[in-house]
């Protein structure tokens, strides 16, 4: 069992929610799939807070954006070369500000850019790691939370495993706006209702496609819901369950939780997230009908855990420590899905926000 190439995004100066941001840019690092070992190999300087990075399906390219709460910022798209060093091959300017999330299709054809700030999502046709076109949509809408949902703020998208639409967690909305696929502005938006002052912020589709998980920031509660049969019906709500148990989500000490990172064991047998403020991971396993349910927890061993990702072999869960400044590699059975062993060797890095693994 060898090495595997994963790369990490940060925040490269400090911001109001990254009060210590110190990043360097983009690590290009490897892991170890036996003893958790991480190194970093390169270092992609000169960007303003990389703080997500995705691969393209084929293993060839990565984008990156620029989160910048001052005006809307660039994706960028870089050749991987051999040595993981990346090399530019081409930007585009994001719609809106704060951008924060990138995913694809499968094909790599479109890649979709969610800006925060001012609820746009932009899309982008690609090809051979270039931008061909660009075009955004704007969401309006608020909730309860008058702080945080005085707009509509989307936090992530993601496609659906048979490619025939996407799905955008609005947190400032409360809603999950459904887009078809291919993308279009013609196409019509529906949205599935969540319940007031929840503030989605990502969500995982079931292996099978039939659900998708919802982990919602402004109140520390994890959602199931069925994907209809019936084109034009809405998702179901089938499950409204709290992330941790209560000790953590309602303790005497004034800290308050908030969910970050969901993401599911390539296995499918376990769904883990993490949690800021208490910093903690929790893992859920699926009961029979495909809902998860609390399994178990532990602490993330760093503060203000951003993101977690799993190696392709499923055997470690990483978990970037954004105030900690470090990442932490977590011992995971590869069949069951489930924390297994002692953690390994801790990785410094500055204010790390993403993980993402390099396609096979």
């Amino acid at each position: 069992m060898g090495k595997t190439r994963f790369f990490t995004g940060s925040y490269t100066r400090p911001e109001g929610h990254v009060p210590g941001g110190c990043g360097a840019g983009i690590l290009s690092c490897l892991l170890d799939e036996k003893s958790g070992e991480m190194s970093i190999g390169t270092v992609r300087t000169g960007l303003l807070n990389p703080s997500w990075v995705l691969p393209s399906p084929d293993g060839r390219y990565l984008y990156a954006l620029e989160e910048n709460p001052d005006e809307p910022g660039s994706v960028v798209a870089f050749q991987i070369e051999e040595d993981g060093s990346l090399v530019e091959t081409d930007r585009r300017r994001a719609a809106g500000r704060a951008s924060c999330h990138l995913t694809c299709t499968a094909d790599g054809r479109e890649l979709f850019c969610a800006s925060y700030l001012d609820g746009f999502l932009t899309w982008f046709r690609m090809e051979e790691g270039r931008f061909l076109s660009a075009d955004s949509v704007s969401y309006r809408g608020n909730g309860p939370n008058r702080e945080r949902q005085e707009g509509a703020h989307p936090h992530q998208a993601a496609v659906h495993p048979d490619g025939g639409f996407l799905a955008v967690c609005d947190l400032g909305s409360d809603r999950i706006r459904l887009h078809g696929l291919p993308f279009s502005r013609e196409n019509p938006v529906r949205s599935a209702a969540l319940p007031a002052g929840y503030g989605p912020r990502h969500l995982v589709f079931d292996p099978a496609g039939g659900l998708f998980h919802v982990l919602c920031e402004l109140k520390p509660r994890l959602l199931t819901f069925r994907i209809p049969e019936e084109d034009g019906m809405m998702p179901r709500l089938l499950e409204d369950q709290p992330v941790l148990p209560a000790q953590y989500l309602y303790g005497s000490d004034g800290v308050v939780p908030s969910p970050a990172a969901l993401r599911m064991h390539p296995s499918g047998k376990a769904l883990y997230l993490s949690v800021r403020g208490c910093n903690r991971i929790s893992v859920f396993c699926p009961d029979g009908e495909g809902i998860p349910r609390w399994k178990t927890d532990f602490p993330s061993l760093g503060v203000t855990p951003r993101d977690i990702a799993f190696s392709p072999s499923g055997r470690w869960l990483l978990a970037a420590g954004q105030d900690s400044d470090a990442i932490v590699p977590f011992s995971v059975d590869e069949v069951t899905g489930l924390p297994a062993g002692d953690p390994g060797p801790v990785l410094g890095c500055g204010s790390p926000s993403c993980i993402a693994f390099a396609a096979p």
